[in-house]
């Protein structure tokens, strides 16, 4: 018996975290519109939440996900079961919620129990990350009437407060380095309201909480930023918004890559002329780098989402373009890799697409989202 499992092992080869692929369902879960996919570090484990306040989570990376059914705020409206942003904790256990209206919660993931609330003076809650040690959790809290942006973090270990970066900046983006050390964020203001603050990218030690750098940006602002696992590369996406008329902007696009190293702007891969790009990220190699967006495809009609891979090379630090694919229409307005670099998530407007980071190929559909016309109904909402 033990030759036979030889063989076969042999065979079949060895199973490891390398090999896993992210499932496609025969049959994809139908639910509202989903955010915050997050891998665990094997890649396994996958969540999200909807729009509806519900958190799935595939546990070893399975065809159906579990549901639990987030609480319903007294008087609250449909959405305000829904979370803005939800990051997995360390070791995979438990997730945190974070709301718009301030609230900060710790959840249980096997049994979708909320097993706290946590200390927060701060509303408007938007992007939340995780830090790659897992022994912080972060989320930005924007700027609205009249309060400064803020990044608040939590210890993992205990759940109590880690500080705050506090910026008269309009901060509108931000991540952890890989090692844990610093945080970056993509900071400011159309073209026509640069004199309202800087506009670039800043970094900030978070032992003391104190800048670390800084780099101009130019035209336009940057509304999504990502930072390579090797420290070397910042990209952001952006674009610009012009006044044409009372109230009312016309959007354009742009990718662009920074040398943090060198404190530099390297290069802009493209640009749209009907809105941002929305969501960038890079590949757990430092190598690929992956931008969303959507636009008018050639001749008009109903937005698309676009996913766009570029490559750096190894001997020369230029970037080039790897592939380009196009999905259903709306918006890709994030990106999640998978630990491995194989899978790429993306949704659209109707589906969660699993793409292959390598050549773009649409692998398949991971969940398939559904609107609920009672969402609408004011006297539902009430």
């Amino acid at each position: 018996m033990f030759g036979y499992l030889t063989i076969l092992a042999l065979l079949l080869g060895p199973v490891d975290d390398n090999d896993v692929r992210t499932t496609v369902p025969t049959n994809p879960f139908e639910c509202a519109h989903a955010r915050s996919f997050c891998f665990d570090n094997t890649g396994r484990r996958l969540l999200c939440v909807t729009q509806r306040g519900e958190l799935l989570v595939w546990n070893d990376n399975g065809e159906r996900p579990v549901v639990t059914t987030l609480e319903n705020k007294p008087g609250g409206r449909v959405f305000d079961r829904a979370p803005m942003s939800a990051v997995l904790a360390a070791g995979s256990a438990e997730v945190v919620l974070f709301y718009l209206d301030g609230r900060v919660q710790v959840r249980r993931i096997d049994t979708g129990l909320k097993v706290r609330d946590l200390e927060s003076d701060r509303k408007d809650f938007g992007y939340a990350h995780s830090s790659p040690d897992g022994k912080l959790v972060a989320c930005l809290s924007h700027a609205r009437a009249g309060n400064s942006s803020a990044i608040l973090f939590w210890n993992t270990r205990d759940w109590t407060t880690a500080g705050r970066i506090e910026s008269t900046e309009r901060i509108n983006d931000f991540c952890f380095a890989v090692d844990g050390r610093q945080a970056f964020a993509c900071v400011g203001h159309p073209t026509d309201q640069k004199p309202l603050g800087f506009t670039g990218i800043v970094a900030w030690n978070l032992a003391t909480k104190q800048e670390t750098g800084r780099i101009e940006y130019g035209t336009g602002f940057p509304i999504r930023i990502a930072v390579s696992p090797d420290a070397r590369w910042v990209a952001t996406g952006g674009g610009d918004a012009v006044p044409v008329a009372v109230n009312a902007r016309s959007l354009s696009g742009h990718l662009r890559i920074f040398d943090w190293e060198a404190k530099k702007f390297v290069t802009e891969p493209y640009t749209l002329a009907s809105d941002y790009v929305r969501a960038v990220q890079f590949s757990p190699d430092s190598r690929s780098l992956y931008s969303g967006s959507f636009s008018t495809p050639p001749g008009g009609g109903q937005y698309i989402a676009a996913i766009r891979a570029f490559r750096v090379g190894s001997v020369r630090p230029v970037w080039i373009p790897l592939w380009e694919a196009t999905l259903g229409n709306g918006n890709p307005h994030e990106l999640s890799v998978s630990p491995n670099g194989n899978d790429i998530l993306v949704p659209d407007s109707r589906n969660l697409q699993i793409v292959d980071a390598k050549d773009g190929t649409a692998r398949g559909t991971k969940l398939t989202f559904r609107f609920y016309p009672e969402d609408r109904d004011e006297k539902k909402l009430k």
